[in-house]
């Protein structure tokens, strides 16, 4: 009986020994398992440097305008989250220091490095398959949307491909080679047939800017899409395939959309709208998603130097990625990867010598004569909301200003609508001089014959700084960013694209593999493992 006793104690103990085993190697199972995600969605903001996610904060921290505050930061969301990891990433493209859109979104789609204004194309000029179309093939959902319009730079990255950038009517028919299961964004004229109109919601009328009779909406719906133009289209759309196309060409700024969010009248879905949307159907794939979404308009306020349009571009993409952030964490079994493809025009609050406050009481031990005295003005909290105070951006100041007849188009014309869409202090003579203009001396027939633009006379810039800025529209309104600057706190590098890194934000399953400083290739090809296989 002892010696049975003994045996049995002996059995116990070795079965609750593999017990204890297996309970501990469980968990260590499912972390391993969990290390790849079953969607990834990659979130770009275009041109949004650090400089821009700081803008953002300060918009939180500071204005009484906005109803922001830091914890709705959703960089900081991130940042501050044990699910999630920053990581920064170089960007440049072969051969370069800088990079455009297309060659920095390709170097994300594909994994490897690119040229400079290519889509979906290798550093060897070979079409290369990006992670939208290996999704595709693997059986898993794919999307594709931005608040510019689908054969923009970015977008086309991913989910069609051209040996440039500016081949935007090829572009259109890629897509339709590839076929992303979920379109959004606008371009309607890049679809309908050489020389047709299509009014496509009531009153509103898309010109073609094709230069063949191909319709490639019909062709769209006999692969299957269901093709839509407005909101009301998105939130009735039952498909599984949908090409929604909300705009002739580039969708409404964020300014305006946030303006006009509750309007009844609005057609046009923003950034969030557009993003709920495509992951509600994209999720019904039981196999997974890829999904990439694109705060575009981010990047022309930077061109434009135009930080009133920065803040709401930013304001608007914080929406979308608190949305995200929420949906991974209902549906931990995917990862968001959110970045930028570049930084746009250096943007940056800046310290002065003007209005230097007067010495301030002070009662601290250290304090001279009880003052506190500073020798230059560090910029008040009360800034953002003089810059937030700003009704229109630049660009439709100026373009408000090229439609008055030729003869109004003076510098009180241009004071004026400057002081109705903003609480700047701006004069007449301040207007003189960013209308003041010169023989354009950057006019090559080569880039006219590739962009169809150009331009006989030029502002006139700072010295140098003129081949910093494409066009009059991005240099006007330079020049009207330099007037108000020291009210703003703000100073502008350039019109153009820098070199400066950009963050990875990573949160959920795999946020761990973006750690360190990387290159965008890299990133790309860290997503592809990761997705794929």
């Amino acid at each position: 009986m002892r010696k049975f006793t003994c045996i049995l104690s002996t059995l116990i103990i070795l079965i609750s020994c593999q017990s204890t085993q297996t309970s501990k190697q469980k968990p260590h199972q499912v972390t391993e398992a969990r290390q790849k995600p079953k969607n990834l969605i990659l979130l770009i903001g275009d041109g949004m440097g650090p400089q821009q996610i700081s803008a953002l904060y300060y918009v939180a921290k500071y204005s009484k305008k906005i109803k922001l505050s830091l914890n709705d930061v959703g960089f900081k969301r991130i940042a501050d989250s044990p699910k999630g990891m920053v990581g920064i990433s170089a960007t440049e493209p072969k051969g370069h220091i800088v990079v455009d859109s297309a060659c920095s979104a390709t170097q994300l789609a594909i994994g490897e490095f690119s040229l400079s204004e290519t889509v979906a194309v290798d550093q060897n000029g070979n079409k290369a398959q990006t992670i939208l179309e290996k999704a595709k093939l693997k059986g898993l959902s794919t999307g594709l949307i931005s608040d510019t319009k689908i054969t923009h730079a970015t977008p086309a990255s991913f989910g069609s491909y051209s040996l440039s950038r500016h081949y935007e009517t090829e572009i259109a028919k890629n897509y339709l080679k590839i076929q992303p299961d979920i379109m959004l964004s606008g371009g309607i004229s890049y679809f309908i047939p050489k020389d047709q109109e299509l009014e496509y919601r009531s009153g509103k009328i898309a010109r073609s800017k094709r230069n063949d009779d191909l319709d490639l909406l019909s062709k769209a719906r006999e692969h299957g899409y269901e093709v839509i133009h407005s909101k009301e289209d998105l939130q009735n759309s039952s498909s599984q395939k949908v090409l929604g196309l909300f705009n002739s060409s580039v969708l409404p700024s964020s300014m305006w959309q946030l303006e006009n969010e509750n309007s009844k009248e609005r057609q046009v879905p923003n950034l969030k709208e557009m993003t709920k949307a495509a992951v509600t159907k994209l999720s019904q794939n039981e196999k997974g998603f890829f999904l990439m979404v694109e705060g575009g308009q981010i990047d022309w306020a930077g061109h434009e130097n135009d930080a009133a349009n920065l803040m709401y571009e930013m304001i608007s993409f914080n929406k979308t990625l608190n949305f995200l952030i929420d949906w991974v964490d209902k549906n931990p079994d995917t990862l968001l990867v959110v970045t930028a493809d570049h930084e746009t025009g250096g943007f940056g609050f800046a310290y002065h010598r003007k209005d230097v406050p007067q010495p301030t009481p002070l009662k601290g031990d250290q304090a001279r004569n009880n003052e506190f005295v500073v020798s230059k003005n560090y910029i008040r909290g009360n800034s953002i909301d003089l810059i937030l105070s700003q009704k229109k951006s630049f660009y439709e100041i100026f373009r408000n200003f090229r439609k008055l007849p030729q003869e109004q188009q003076t510098a009180k014309a241009l004071q004026k609508l400057v002081l109705e869409n903003s609480d700047y202090q701006f004069t007449e003579a301040q207007a003189q001089r960013v209308l003041q203009r010169t023989k354009n001396i950057y006019n090559y027939s080569w880039v006219k014959s590739l962009t169809g633009k150009s331009f006989k006379d030029f502002p006139i810039m700072p010295h140098g700084k003129d081949a910093f800025y494409n066009n009059m529209t991005t240099a006007r309104s330079a020049l009207l960013a330099q007037e108000l600057a020291v009210q703003q706190g703000i100073t502008w590098a350039t019109g153009t694209h820098t070199a400066t890194p950009v963050n990875v934000f990573a949160y959920g399953t795999g946020a761990e593999k973006f750690k360190g400083y990387k290159h965008h290739s890299e990133v790309g090809r860290i997503m592809q493992d990761l997705l794929l296989q």
